[in-house]
């Protein structure tokens, strides 16, 4: 858990460390406006927030599929890629910024996730899916069947043994 909160840091870190860039290069940086609203600035506060609450729901979404599913962290990966893609329609729509806004916005959306995304990832829950050893019914085949009842029994001394 320590080593995916300080990724969530480190996230928020990066982002903020390109906000305070673009602030020293002279960008105002100013998310798109949509319809008739005016474009207001992006302050320090605003990306603190949003990659906070990005880099959390990533995380626990992580963690809810790794304890529901076997494949977790591919389906997760998966996903990540495509709420980044699905990120990127904010700084790429509107009106009222120049391109230049445009791209640092893009490449912040991009430097978060390239924290993230491996950052998540690089650690391995120590505890196995919910169910455990003892898959829920709706999880039971006739192979595991045959595989609980074996396990149970003792009768597997290596993986050789085990039925299929």
């Amino acid at each position: 858990m320590r080593t995916r909160l300080f990724v969530v840091a480190a996230a928020v870190i990066a982002a903020v460390l390109l906000w305070l860039l673009a602030a020293v290069v002279g960008f105002d940086l100013r998310p798109p406006a949509m319809g008739d609203a005016p474009n207001q600035p992006l302050d320090l506060f605003g990306v603190v927030f949003i990659t906070l609450v990005a880099a959390l729901a990533g995380w626990v979404t992580l963690a809810m599929l790794e304890a529901l599913t076997g494949r977790g962290r591919a389906i997760w990966t998966g996903l990540a890629i495509v709420v980044l893609l699905a990120s990127l329609a904010a700084p790429l729509s509107g009106h009222g910024v120049s391109a230049a806004d445009r791209v640092w916005l893009a490449v912040m959306h991009f430097a978060v996730a390239a924290v993230l995304v491996p950052g998540l990832l690089a650690h391995r829950p120590t505890r196995q899916p919910l169910w455990g050893r003892n898959p829920p019914a709706w999880r039971r085949t006739p192979r595991t069947e045959r595989l609980l009842r074996t396990v149970s029994a003792g009768d597997v001394r290596n993986r050789s043994e085990i039925p299929r």
